[in-house]
């Protein structure tokens, strides 16, 4: 009983404290642009509406399912996707600590688990606790590289096929990780008969099962999306509109792309009130990590079986390291470096050996020294902000129904109510009655609950919607002046025949130094006609 307690006892509480901690910050804050984005078209689809064809999503399929499912199951509420995404965390945190276990002793690895955890973004007020595409996506990184090593150290061709499977859900729930990650896992499982030589004569079997997975998994969703004529549209959304996001949205715009992915993979950003060199610090180390592999290979092969593990995670590392670009804002360096912290840990660990002379104990407090001295600095922050926000962001959402449950301000817990009240009155006063959206928040359009989008373009990104559907602008003037619907839209800008019905608050507050607001104002509109619209 006791060696059950021993073995399990470090790796579940720390998916009960990940767990705990992720639930609660789950809960406070909304975001009606970027949780919209993702609760959307989970929204849509959990009615009856296909993915892609009738409802956008910029990632790939696997996440909003994930959400639809969820929705469908516990009813629908923003909250749902939250938790969902804080249960991911949770198993995030099993994952770390078994894959770091490989390569750090117990306590270290412990350790590190921890020091993820208490990084995180999303301790500060003004991060909202998104379930966005990229912990999933990280989800299962980190369990195919786990299933490549055991597949791998057990030679085991059906684990390999199974994690061929499970490395392209990555790609399922977001693009560019799943493209990077297979390619990286695929160049280790080729290059693995150099650290192991049991392992020569089998490079290109193991490639073989894992590629077979890889399609194996990938079918099905590629006949769902063919049965219900969404593969076009899921190509314009997912791979077309990712590469403009990619190549039109710089850090600084008279800068050459080149120079913006080199200042985004440097984890700079001019906009950003303050530069920390922790996001760039990580991967670097794992390019100097890899130099020092490759060069022992090099002049001991006899002696480098061991560092498999460690190969394997720093390749994933770096193809992770790629997320940076374009916007290497605190959230996407964190997602991209976690699995760099165990690296960052090893670094630690090893480096302490020249300068402990022996002494274990010594080796330790080194080890121990180094890494507080490298993350006390965002942990102390966040410890700081996480008792700001939860002081901030207390008073439950009552409506909108969709967001029940949530945590904000008393303020904005007042103008939801206000804008969804304003909404459900319109919608029920027009018959029959349509909602436009033509404002980047898509939060909105599930205060009124499910209907039919117009278009799958349910926001307005401008630019993004033009160049993905050449003739957006054309179906959605079409669609206005023959079915006059409810608009909503910046109250600056004028409808010719649209007078607008109420004008909506939506205020953000911005934290910069200190505490400011930024104005922002919604305004629903109605047709009233040509000649007493003004």
């Amino acid at each position: 009983m006791s060696s059950i307690i021993n073995k399990y006892f470090c790796p579940l509480a720390l998916f009960a404290l990940t767990l705990t901690i992720a639930s609660i910050f789950s809960t406070l804050g909304v975001d009606p642009h970027h949780q919209g984005i993702m609760f959307k078209p989970a929204f849509d689809v959990a009615h009856g509406q296909m993915l892609f064809r009738d409802t956008f999503t910029q990632y790939g399929a696997l996440t909003t399912l994930l959400h639809a499912w969820a929705l469908r199951i516990f009813g629908d509420y923003l909250l749902v996707i939250q938790i969902e995404t804080a249960l991911f965390y949770g198993l995030i945190s099993l994952l770390l600590y078994y894959l770091w276990l490989q390569i750090l002793p117990k306590w270290l690895a412990t350790t590190s688990v921890l020091i993820w955890l208490f990084i995180a973004p999303f301790y500060r007020p003004m991060i909202t606790f998104l379930p966005w595409s990229s912990v999933p996506a990280l989800l299962f990184q980190l369990f195919s590289l786990l299933l490549v090593l055991h597949a791998l150290r057990k030679d085991s061709w059906l684990m390999m096929l199974l994690a061929g499977g499970v490395a392209v859900l990555t790609f399922w729930c977001r693009q560019p990780v799943g493209v990077l990650h297979c390619a990286a896992l695929l160049f280790f499982i080729g290059t693995a008969p150099l650290f192991d030589g049991n392992r020569k004569g089998k490079a290109k079997t193991d490639c073989v099962f894992f590629i077979t997975g890889i399609l194996v998994a990938s079918l099905p969703f590629i006949i769902w999306l063919l049965l219900n004529q969404a593969l076009n549209d899921m190509y314009l959304q997912s791979l077309k509109g990712a590469f403009f996001f990619g190549t039109t949205t710089y850090q600084e715009e008279s800068q050459t792309l080149g120079m913006n992915i080199l200042m985004s993979l440097a984890a700079y950003d001019p906009k950003a009130d303050h530069f920390n060199p922790l996001w760039s610090l990580m991967p670097f180390i794992c390019l100097i990590l890899l130099a020092i592999i490759a060069f022992k290979r090099w002049i001991r092969p006899e002696r480098i079986g061991s560092h498999l593990p460690v190969y394997g995670l720093l390749l994933v590392s770096i193809a992770s390291w790629m997320q940076y670009f374009p916007v290497p804002c605190l959230k996407h360096c964190f997602w991209a470096a976690t699995p760099m912290i165990g690296i960052l840990s090893y670094s630690a660990w090893h480096s302490s050996r020249f300068f402990s002379v022996g002494n274990k104990s010594m080796q330790i407090l080194i080890t121990c020294v180094a890494l507080t001295y490298i993350f006390q600095g965002e942990i102390k922050t966040n410890f700081f902000n996480g008792r700001v926000k939860a002081s901030i962001l207390k008073t439950k959402i009552e409506e909108p129904r969709v967001l029940r449950g949530m945590l904000t301000s008393p303020r904005m817990a007042a103008k939801y109510k206000t804008i969804s009240t304003a909404l459900n009155r319109a919608v029920a006063s027009e018959s029959p009655s349509y909602l436009v959206n033509f404002s980047a928040d898509a939060l909105y359009l599930t205060f009124i609950g499910p209907q039919m989008n117009f278009h799958p373009m349910y926001i307005d990104w401008g630019r993004y919607n033009n160049f993905i559907y050449p003739d957006y602008k054309k179906n959605r003037n079409d669609f206005i002046y023959k079915k006059r619907p409810l608009i909503l839209r910046k109250e600056e800008e004028i409808i010719s025949g649209w007078n607008y019905v109420e004008i909506f608050d939506v205020t953000e507050i911005t934290l910069k130094r200190d505490y400011y607001e930024k104005a922002r104002r919604l305004a629903l509109y109605r047709y009233v006609g040509y000649d007493e619209a003004h």
